[in-house]
C-alpha cells in the first residue's frame, strides 16, 4: 500500500480515531528520539533530580551546569518533553551519602567508585591521607573515574551521576557540612547500625597503610568512629561495606514511610 493511500484511508477514519492513531504514533517517535538521544538526555537528567512541569528551563539550569543545559538545548525536539513534564527519579537515598576514600592506586579507585555509584553514594570525595601511596592525580586520571561512574550509573540504573571531588586534605573533608563517620579498627569501636538523621551523611575511609596518629586524632575529635566488621578490612572494601551498611539501612526506612 503506498503512502498516498495511506493517508487517503486516515482522512476516512473518524476523528477520535485519529487522534488515538496521532498519539500512539507520537510515543513511538518520542520513544525513538529518546534512544537515539538517550546520552545527552541521560546527561540533563544526572544533573536534575526533579524537574516540575510547571517550571521552565530557566529554573532547571540553576539546578545544573550550564554544559549539560546547552547539550539539551541542541537537540531542541528534547526540550518540549523535559519542560512539559515532571521527571522524577525516587531510587535516590535519604539522607544523602558522601563517600570521602583516601587516594589510592588506580585500579583501586576504579573499583571503589564504580561500587560506590551503584551503592547509591550522591557524592564522592578524594584526599590525600598522609599514608596514601598516591598523593594527587592528573586530569586524565579524573576523567578516567568520571568515565567509570557514568558506566557503572547506566548499568544499575540511575539517573543521578554522583560528583567527584578531590580535596587538599582530611581536615578539609572533616569541614564539610555533614554527619562525619570514619571506618575505625579500635575493637572498642561500636559496629555500624545505627543510622543518623541529619543529612548528609559522611563516611571517610583511609589508605592501604591506614590513618596516621595526628589523623586518627583528628578523626576522634571530629567525627565518629564506627567498625564495619570484625575483621579489618581493605582500603577499597572498606567504602563499599560502610556503603552497603548505609543504602540497606536507608532504604528499609523509606519503605517502611
Amino acid at each position: 500500500m503506498s503512502s498516498i493511500t495511506g493517508v487517503l484511508i486516515f482522512n476516512k477514519l473518524p476523528s477520535t480515531i485519529q487522534l488515538k492513531i496521532s498519539l500512539f504514533l507520537s510515543k513511538i517517535l518520542n520513544s525513538l528520539l529518546i534512544f537515539c538521544n538517550s546520552f545527552t538526555l541521560l546527561r540533563f537528567l544526572t544533573q536534575v533530580r526533579s524537574f516540575s512541569g510547571c517550571e521552565t528551563l530557566r529554573k532547571a539550569k540553576r539546578l545544573c551546569s550550564s554544559q549539560y543545559v546547552e547539550s539539551a538545548q541542541e537537540d531542541t525536539k528534547l526540550l518540549p518533553m523535559l519542560v512539559n513534564r515532571s521527571v522524577t527519579y525516587v531510587g535516590e537515598l535519604t539522607p544523602s551519602l558522601i563517600s570521602a576514600i583516601a587516594i589510592l592506586r588506580m585500579e583501586k579507585l576504579d573499583w571503589a567508585i564504580e561500587k560506590a555509584t551503584e551503592l547509591g553514594a550522591d557524592a564522592i570525595t578524594l584526599f590525600p591521607a598522609e599514608h596514601s601511596e598516591k598523593k594527587q592525580l592528573s586530569e586524565n586520571q579524573v576523567e578516567r573515574l568520571r568515565n567509570v561512574s557514568i558506566a557503572a550509573m547506566k548499568q544499575c540504573g540511575r539517573l543521578y551521576l554522583p560528583s567527584i571531588a578531590i580535596l587538599p586534605s582530611l581536615e578539609r573533608v572533616l569541614e564539610l557540612d555533614a554527619m562525619a563517620l570514619f571506618g575505625d579498627t579500635d575493637p572498642k569501636a561500636p559496629m555500624l547500625e545505627a543510622i543518623p538523621d541529619r543529612s548528609p551523611i559522611l563516611f571517610i575511609t583511609g589508605p592501604e597503610k591506614g590513618f596516621s596518629t595526628s589523623e586518627d586524632a583528628l578523626l576522634k575529635h571530629r567525627a565518629k568512629g564506627v567498625r564495619l566488621h570484625i575483621n579489618i578490612l581493605r582500603a577499597e572494601t572498606a567504602p563499599i561495606v560502610a556503603l552497603s551498611l548505609l543504602s540497606r539501612t536507608l532504604t528499609e526506612k523509606q519503605r517502611n514511610i
